[in-house]
């Protein structure tokens, strides 16, 4: 198995051009399927570096794949598992007589900065929130905003099903026992509800109000998309999607921060 990831690691792109390579990712999927998977764990968490590719792969395509923005949430918690791990594994070696006797000064700080909280959020994300979720929470309401444009009665599951595993902090509030019963599933069974805080469910509770407003305020729209604008604005003006460029630059600056902690702690664990 450490062979078969060893050489898939050597298959993965090097440059971001060679992401608009397809027998490239061909060869990759193919290695995968028939030599990595079989053998892999079910429970195991890939490797940093091959999240990471799979991460690109979603960025990379062009014009934006926003369906395929519930497979990267899923990524990122796979990034937050493997930061916070390396972050506690810096801590404990920092506090390690054995280490602190091999280092200077210099390396010293440089290793505790590199762990401190703010080192790895996002720009003016704050410490009561330091997993990835203003990521998060910014993809979801891109998410949303798709899904509206996009969605079909016929062919989709409701919108309300979506915005409770995305929301269930809001909408544990309600008495229906079905909803109630959907929430605790989702905070369960959704990857990006992994390990959240009290601080990230009071915030996934005020940004779920204002999702399902949007939601509200978007229906009137289509009701009378004339008489809406004449009395508000353009719908964009109103609603503005999230930019997905500026999405996709902040996941790339928190994985290769991820990767910059992560190559610390294999250097000091050598």
């Amino acid at each position: 198995m450490d062979t078969a990831v060893a050489s898939l690691l050597g298959r993965l792109p090097a440059s971001d051009a060679e992401y608009d390579s397809y027998a490239l990712h061909a060869r990759i999927y193919s290695y995968l399927e028939h030599d990595v998977l079989p053998a892999a764990p079910s429970d195991a968490c890939p490797p940093l570096p091959v999240v990471a590719y799979a991460i690109n792969n979603i960025l990379h395509i062009q014009p934006p794949a926003l369906h395929l923005i519930p497979s990267l949430l899923r990524l990122l918690v796979h990034v937050e598992v493997i930061r916070a791990h390396a972050i506690q594994k810096l801590r404990d070696l920092l506090q390690s007589p054995s280490l602190a006797d091999k280092l200077h000064k210099s390396q010293r700080d440089s290793l505790e900065l590199l762990v401190k909280p703010s080192r790895l959020l996002p720009a003016r994300q704050s410490p009561p929130t330091s997993r990835s979720s203003t990521l998060i929470r910014t993809d979801v309401s891109q998410h949303i905003h798709y899904l509206w444009r996009t969605f079909d009665a016929e062919k989709d599951p409701p919108l309300t099903a979506i915005l409770i595993d995305y929301f269930p902090a809001f909408f544990q509030a309600e008495n229906d026992p079905a909803i109630r019963a959907q929430c605790t599933a989702a905070l369960k069974e959704r990857p990006w509800h992994h390990d959240i805080t009290d601080v990230e469910l009071e915030e996934n509770q005020r940004v779920g109000a204002q999702a399902v407003q949007f939601m509200v305020d978007a229906a009137r729209y289509a009701d009378d998309p004339e008489a809406y604008c004449s009395a508000h604005s353009v719908f964009d003006d109103i609603f503005p999607p999230p930019d997905f460029t500026q999405i996709a630059a902040v996941v790339a600056r928190f994985s290769s921060r991820v990767h910059a902690v992560r190559h610390t702690l294999e250097q000091c664990s050598a």
